[in-house]
C-alpha cells in the first residue's frame, strides 16, 4: 500500500497534547503505511516544556513506527504563558505549512506528500483558517478534542436553546454591547469574557447529564480572576481563542472525542441531529496496548531524578501507612482557584490535622504561588506530604499506595484514573 501522511497539530497544553501525541503513535503503530507531521511549540514558559523525549520512551515506540513520526517544534526561547505559546505557533505555522507543502522534485520522503488528513487539537483551531489559505486544495480537518463529549455539546455545537453558552452568540451580544456604548474602557473581548461568567446561572442539560447549571458542568468559570489587569490581558486571550475555535467549526469535518461512549450515552447522537454535517469519533482513552494488558513496564516509570523522589515517597508511605493511604492532588498545567485562596489554605489545614494522618503528594506544587511559606514549612514539617514538580503520573495512579485522587477534572486526570 502507497505511503500515507497524517498532519497533527497541537496545543502546548498538557492535557491536550499528551493524548494527541499518544494517539499519533497509535496511529502509527496501527498502519504502517502512515506517516505523521506532528506540530506543537518549541518554546517553553513556566507550565510546559515539550515533553517529546519523554513521551517516545514512555510509549516504547519502536524504531519502525519512529522513522515514521516526525516531530516538527515551532519557535524556541521561553515565554510567559502557555496562551502565549499558543499565539506563537499560530504567528509561526504559515512559513512552516509553505515550506512543508512546497514540492521537492529532488525528495521521495512521504512527509512532503501533500497530507491526507490534518488532525488538530481544538485550543489550535485557528490553524484552520492558514491550512484553507495556503493547502493547494481542500484537505480534510478532524479536531481532536481531549475532553467530554459534553463539554463540546455545550460551548461549541450550536443549541437554541442555551445561547448564553454558545461563543458565537455571546460575541454578538457583547459587539451589541459596544456599539450601544455599554462597559466604557472595556474592549469587546473583555465584555465577551464577562458575559461568559455570567453564563454561570444558565441550567443546561445535554444528552448524558442531568440538569445542572453552568459552573456546575464547568466549575472554574466561577473562580477566574476577573480584576481588570487580569481581563484584559490572560482572558482576552482566552476569549480570542475561544472565538476562533467556534468560527472555525463550520470548516471542520468532524471531531474526535476522547472519552467513550459508554461514559456518555447519547451524546454524540445527540450532536449528530444539532449538527449533521459533522463526523463524531469516539476514541476512548489513548495508551499502549500494553499498558492496558500488563500495566506501565517498570523500567518506565522513573525516567528523572525528580521521578525517583517521587516514588521513593510513595514506597515509604506505602510501608508507613498501607495501601490506599495516600491522597494525590493536582490540578492540572493551567487551572487553580486564583480567587478562591480561603478555599486552598482549607484544604491544606485539612489534610494536615487529619486524623488518622493523610500522607499526600502534590503535583506542579513546586511553583504553585498559592502556597505560602507558611504552608510549605507547615508541610515539611509534617512529614506527611511531597511538594512535587511534574510527576510521572500515570505510575502514580498505578501505585498501590494511592487511594485518593483530588484533581480539576482534567482529561488526563480522568482517563489515566482508569489505569488504576
Amino acid at each position: 500500500m502507497a505511503p500515507t501522511h497524517f498532519l497533527v497539530i497541537s496545543s502546548p497544553f498538557f492535557g491536550h497534547v499528551r493524548p494527541i501525541f499518544t494517539f499519533a503513535m497509535n496511529l502509527l503503530v496501527m498502519y504502517p503505511e502512515l506517516h505523521i507531521t506532528f506540530v506543537t511549540t518549541g518554546t517553553i514558559s513556566p507550565a510546559f516544556t515539550p515533553p517529546f523525549d519523554r513521551e517516545l520512551t514512555l510509549y516504547g515506540l519502536e524504531d519502525g513506527p519512529r522513522s515514521r513520526l516526525n516531530v516538527k517544534l515551532l519557535g524556541q526561547g521561553e515565554l510567559e504563558s502557555v496562551m502565549a505559546q499558543i499565539m506563537s505557533i499560530i504567528d509561526l505555522f504559515p512559513e512552516f505549512l509553505r515550506e512543508l507543502l512546497t514540492p521537492d522534485p529532488l525528495s521521495f520522503s512521504p512527509f512532503k506528500f501533500l497530507p491526507a488528513l490534518t488532525v488538530v487539537d481544538i485550543m489550535a483551531l485557528p490553524a484552520v483558517d492558514i491550512l484553507d489559505d495556503i493547502a493547494p486544495q481542500k484537505i480534510p480537518v478532524l479536531c481532536y478534542t481531549p475532553t467530554n463529549a459534553a463539554m463540546l455539546n455545550l460551548y461549541f455545537i450550536h443549541r437554541d436553546e442555551y445561547p448564553e453558552t454558545y461563543w458565537r452568540h455571546i460575541y454578538h451580544k457583547a459587539e451589541a454591547q459596544v456599539t450601544c456604548g455599554l462597559h466604557e474602557g472595556m474592549n469587546i473581548d473583555q465584555i465577551a469574557f464577562k458575559i461568559w461568567l455570567k453564563a454561570s446561572h444558565v441550567v443546561a442539560q445535554t444528552a448524558s447529564l442531568p440538569p445542572m447549571y453552568n459552573h456546575e458542568l464547568n466549575p472554574q468559570s466561577d473562580l477566574l480572576d476577573t480584576d481588570e489587569k487580569t481581563v484584559s490581558q490572560v482572558n482576552q486571550a482566552r476569549v480570542r481563542v475561544a472565538i476562533s475555535i467556534t468560527n472555525s467549526i463550520s470548516k471542520l469535518d468532524g471531531f474526535i472525542i476522547h472519552t467513550s461512549p459508554l461514559m456518555e450515552p447519547g451524546e454524540v447522537e445527540e450532536m449528530r441531529q444539532t449538527s449533521p454535517e459533522h463526523r463524531f469519533f469516539h476514541i476512548g482513552p489513548q495508551y499502549p496496548e500494553l499498558w492496558w494488558n500488563g500495566g506501565i513496564p517498570p523500567q518506565v516509570q522513573v525516567l528523572s531524578p525528580e521521578d525517583d523522589q517521587v516514588m521513593s515517597f510513595l514506597n515509604d508511605m506505602h510501608k508507613r501507612y498501607g495501601a490506599n493511604s495516600v491522597l494525590y492532588i493536582s490540578f492540572g498545567t493551567y487551572i487553580l482557584p486564583p480567587n478562591a485562596p480561603h478555599l486552598f489554605d482549607a484544604l491544606i489545614k485539612t489534610i494536615l490535622t487529619a486524623d488518622p494522618p493523610l500522607p499526600f503528594l502534590f503535583a506542579r506544587a513546586t511553583g504553585n504561588q498559592m502556597l505560602t511559606p507558611k504552608h510549605r514549612e507547615e508541610i515539611e514539617k509534617s512529614g506527611l506530604g511531597l511538594l512535587a514538580g511534574f510527576v510521572p503520573q500515570q505510575a502514580v495512579l498505578k501505585h498501590e499506595a494511592i487511594g485518593w485522587y483530588l484533581c480539576h477534572a482534567g482529561s488526563n486526570s480522568i482517563s489515566e484514573s482508569f489505569l488504576k
